[in-house]
């Protein structure tokens, strides 16, 4: 396996246009990845609600209990 230095030595050989291609490839698949983890927590917390592990609070009731 590259360690991440090997990559960044690999991609100063690239052409400027294959440098700015590859940066949009990589902040789009970030992007892709955080809305993965947002639609797995939203949904385990809707199960956990809906199992009633949690009950609904105002926000002043969060923020008193936290």
């Amino acid at each position: 396996m590259n360690t991440i230095n090997d990559v960044i030595n690999s991609i100063d050989e690239f052409s400027i246009d294959d440098k700015l291609e590859l940066a949009d490839i990589i902040r789009k698949q970030a992007i892709e990845q955080r809305r993965l983890e947002i639609k797995k927590n939203s949904v385990e917390a809707l199960e956990e609600f809906h199992s009633k592990q949690i009950k609904p609070e105002s926000v002043e009731d969060f923020f008193r209990r936290i």
